[in-house]
């Protein structure tokens, strides 16, 4: 189920006939992206599955680091992103 997640692809559609309402703002944030393709490269994902297995642990702990390492890249000034 996990190799699903990852290779799944995502399409965003924009209409460019179509106006936006006034003042609103579409944005998109690529480097959380970026920094998921590395993530799966250097099979960090790997190392945390393999130690949650090791030691038994009921939650995902590859989940929860990598949203922690992600936010702590992203947002580097904030602490409170990461919660």
């Amino acid at each position: 189920m996990r190799n699903k997640d990852c290779n799944r692809s995502v399409t965003v559609s924009n209409v460019p006939q179509r106006l936006t309402k006034h003042r609103m703002h579409t944005t998109y944030n690529v480097g959380q992206l970026f920094l998921n393709a590395i993530y799966h490269q250097f099979k960090v994902n790997v190392a945390y599955t393999d130690t949650s297995e090791e030691h038994g642990f009921v939650f995902d702990l590859n989940q929860r680091l990598s949203r922690l390492e992600k936010c702590r890249i992203i947002e580097s000034s904030s602490e409170r992103g990461a919660s």
